[in-house]
């Protein structure tokens, strides 16, 4: 699971954001979500959340490239 893990990320990148930017980012695209949670430790986490939010739900080519990289994988 890690190495499956570590591919994923390797494959998305930081193009949309942080990991965490671009998980809130794909929430925020999905229609049939009506809220999003979000744990805080500290204040870095609170702008990073901001910021995701600032940049907006991910477009349909970034949703497809994210979806590409968890069904490619190929242990």
């Amino acid at each position: 699971e890690t190495r499956k893990a570590e591919y994923r990320f390797e494959q998305i990148g930081l193009e949309h954001g942080t990991q965490a930017q671009t998980a809130r980012r794909f929430a925020l695209a999905q229609q049939r979500f009506t809220c999003i949670g979000v744990g805080l430790a500290n204040i870095n986490q609170l702008e990073e959340a901001i910021n995701a939010e600032q940049l907006g739900p991910l477009s349909p080519d970034a949703l497809s490239h994210i979806t590409n990289a968890y069904t490619n994988y190929k242990p």
